[in-house]
């Protein structure tokens, strides 16, 4: 792997991700100071303060109904893959891991954005793919923990629901003036009004912005932990993939607007992969050939021998 290709990777969703958040807080700050002036600004930063604050306290591991703990004599493989992910990230706790029998495949980081973690991986993701791709699936959640991505997301939920608890407060207060703007000849200002009813928006697509740009960074992250690019590459693939209904299979350009739609919590599957055999490319040129051909890459499990079949570990 190209250590400049992985920099300037780094670089560029290091600058995306402060100029979206400094966006998302200037418009903050913004409709708070239209609002209520100088004391908006006060309010804004106490509630923030005291949101945080009251967040950290409070679980957030929010898991489906059919969730399961796993222990580690259920699929020892999978414990180790994610400790010795954990280890390369410099995380000294590794996350509890809990099971889903959905079909869907799919896996996600949860947690408060503190020190306690979980990773929740389905029973579509351990059947459809290869231990090479699942252990790239893996190191992107363990990159989200080591990114700190939890933490930038609850800060960007906080801003976004301020944002629009601030702008439905000042249509509120529009309307109780507007009885004497009438009566003194004086219209509702509509720089005003345009901003109120495009800051909700705004801090929904600035949000959503934040989350497909650390979506790429965690791509990048994990390419770093476990050395193989292809296999994560490789895995959007098969889960872009398994995600299609039948007329998107038979019809696939009726997904690239969806793909590329500011509403996407994740970013396009192919501007992903070109990213990661981008990283691939550095390290081997032959990476996409190896990744058609099923060879195995010199990636994390290259001294690894011995490991368990996945497919239904779970009877």
């Amino acid at each position: 792997m190209s250590d400049n290709d992985l920099a300037r990777q780094r670089f560029l969703t290091t600058l995306q991700t402060v100029a979206i958040a400094a966006a998302l807080a200037g418009l903050l700050l913004l409709v708070g100071y239209t609002v209520l002036g100088w004391i908006g600004l006060l309010v804004v930063g106490s509630v923030v303060a005291m949101t945080v604050a009251q967040s950290t306290r409070v679980s957030l591991r929010v898991r489906p109904a059919d969730a399961v703990g796993l222990r580690y004599a259920d699929a020892p493989w999978l414990f180790d893959t994610v400790a010795e992910l954990c280890r390369r990230a410099g995380i000294s706790q590794v996350p509890d891991l809990y099971y889903s029998r959905s079909p869907i495949m799919n896996a996600a980081t949860l947690g408060t954005g503190g020190a306690e973690h979980s990773i929740l991986v389905t029973e579509g993701l351990l059947s459809s793919l290869a231990p090479r791709e699942i252990a790239g699936v893996l190191a992107h959640e363990v990159a989200h923990i080591r990114n700190n991505d939890l933490t930038i997301f609850r800060l960007a939920e906080i801003a976004r629901v301020m944002t629009h608890s601030l702008a439905q407060f000042g249509w509120l207060a529009l309307l109780l003036f507007l009885p004497f703007w009438a009566f003194s000849g004086e219209g509702v200002p509509a720089e005003v009004a345009l901003l109120l009813f495009a800051a909700p928006l705004g801090g929904i697509v600035l949000q959503l912005a934040l989350f497909r740009t650390r979506e790429f960074a965690a791509d990048a992250t994990a390419a770093e932990l476990t050395g193989d690019p292809v296999g994560l590459a490789s895995a959007l693939r098969k889960i872009d993939s398994g995600g299609r209904t039948l007329l998107g299979q038979l019809f696939p350009f009726q997904r690239t607007e969806q793909n590329q739609s500011l509403f996407q919590t994740h970013p396009n599957t192919a501007e992903r992969v070109k990213r990661l055999l981008i990283l691939a490319h550095g390290e081997d040129r032959r990476a996409g050939s190896r990744m058609r051909s099923g060879l195995p890459a010199n990636g994390l499990f290259v001294d690894w021998r011995r490991r368990e079949r996945h497919n239904g570990f779970l009877a």
